[in-house]
């Protein structure tokens, strides 16, 4: 036997706890003291003779059977290859992105795309949904992603597309759910209330970036107005119809706005939307020249913002990582698609903007180029092919990351925040599980009515 490239252990907040975790096969172990001793006890024995302690205590076994210690033949990198092979090739249902314009009313510092005043015209509407009939297998799903530009910028467009969708969906007996990312400033109630009513809605992602004074300054209105308080004014009045997740692109320009941030949300009864943080990268060439954070410093920076949300009674929102399997976003998916107004089929988000002379495939007309050769960029794609990917103890969590960033480096992914700070997110998890826990232990039993 062997001892498995994928554990980590690390302490909790809890004297005398800690806590185990393997990455290729999600098991998570809480560890008293004895249980501590089983675990450096068997690591010892595979790593002097290749065999466990005889006798085998219980807990040894528990952390054999977890995947902590493995026989000598298993090969774990070819597992992480197979997962995502044949995660790919079992996918089903239609995964779509959707831009109804890529007009945008903001002019963000470090935006990403190109604007142009492409929409979606009822043309192309048609020939969106005929693309969708064609492809929908019944019994499946059907995933939709309102995006732009600024896609409430062509609101009557999602008007007429989402119960069409919906409709479609039901149809062939499929699943529906959609959710939608804006800058917030024209997410009005009446367009919550509408996203509401088709069944399916997910959240909306809304970005706010930091403090009024950072926000304001990243992200204005193409005439250089202020954004931040009319999009907390929507948000309050969404937030009625809708979940809300708020997004906060963080550069080295803006990171002590945050709790500033939290605090405005917290004055508007918003403590219970959430929140998270993005990392400003250049993604294409239209970004603008701006310094970065590295990886590693938005990862403590992330670590750092869920204890303030922590404290000032926020959700940490924290969940247990999970290894990947099969596809790891759009592009790389057979069955996802990026489609832009003007009749384009793109592979990522990031070239939404494009023109659609620019596209590998078109919806409009739904036949040519056949949507398939769309995806032969990503159909050989290997995300065990990286060599500092091979030697990396979250490869499981992560198979290289973004495959659009990680395809411009040759010899590593797009590195993830769990690489610099796995034990710090094993921590927030167990925190938050165990205030759950007590705070569950200390509600009064459910009464029991007597039947005679």
């Amino acid at each position: 036997m062997k001892i498995s490239a994928y554990n980590c252990l690390t302490s909790s907040f809890v004297p005398g706890k800690h806590l185990a975790f393997n990455a290729l096969t999600g098991a998570f172990l809480s560890l008293d003291d004895e249980r501590l001793d089983d675990y450096a006890t068997l690591l010892r024995s595979i790593d002097a003779t290749g065999c466990p302690p005889d006798p085998v205590r219980p807990f040894q076994k528990t952390l054999i059977e977890n995947g902590f210690v493995i026989p000598d033949e298993c090969d774990e990198q070819a597992e992480i290859s197979n997962r995502y092979h044949r995660g790919k090739a079992a996918s089903r249902g239609l995964g779509l992105t959707i831009a109804p314009t890529i007009t945008c009313n903001f002019g963000c510092s470090y935006c990403f795309q190109s604007h142009s005043n492409t929409r979606m015209d009822d043309e192309r509407i048609d020939d969106l949904l005929t693309f969708v009939e064609a492809r929908l297998e019944a019994g499946t799903s059907l995933s939709v992603t309102w995006f732009g530009g600024e896609p409430l910028g062509a609101f009557d467009v999602i008007e007429k597309l989402a119960p069409r969708l919906h409709a479609l969906a039901v149809e062939r007996d499929c699943t529906f759910g959609h959710s939608i990312i804006t800058n917030g400033y024209l997410l009005t109630e009446p367009r919550a209330a509408f996203l509401a009513s088709i069944p399916g809605f997910g959240d909306a992602q809304v970005t706010l970036d930091g403090a009024r004074k950072h926000h304001d300054a990243r992200r204005p209105t193409l005439a250089g107005n202020g954004t931040f308080d009319r999009i907390l004014e929507n948000l309050v009045a969404a937030a009625r119809h809708i979940p809300i997740l708020v997004r906060v692109n963080v550069d080295p320009r803006n990171i002590d706005g945050l709790e500033d941030l939290l605090d405005a949300l917290i004055e508007r009864g918003l403590r219970n939307v959430g929140v998270y943080l993005g990392h400003v990268w250049r993604y294409t060439d239209e970004v603008g020249a701006t310094d970065l954070l590295t990886k590693e410093e938005f990862a403590a920076i992330e670590t750092r913002f869920k204890f303030l949300k922590f404290r000032k009674g926020f959700a940490i929102g924290s969940s247990l990582p999970q290894p990947k399997r099969g596809a790891l976003c759009s592009a790389d998916s057979s069955n996802s698609f990026v489609l832009g107004p003007g009749g384009g089929i793109f592979n990522c988000w990031n070239e939404a903007h494009r023109d659609v002379h620019q596209a590998p495939g078109r919806y409009s007309p739904a036949t040519e180029p056949h949507p398939g050769d769309v995806k032969q960029q990503w159909a050989g794609y290997e995300p065990s092919a990286k060599p500092a990917c091979r030697s990396c103890h979250v490869a499981p969590l992560c198979m290289t990351g973004c495959p659009w960033e990680a395809a411009k480096l040759n010899d590593r992914g797009d590195c993830i925040s769990a690489r610099f700070n796995l034990a710090d997110q094993l921590r927030l998890y167990d925190l938050e599980q165990s205030i759950a826990l007590a705070e569950k232990a200390r509600q009064p039993p459910a009464r029991r009515t007597k039947i005679v």
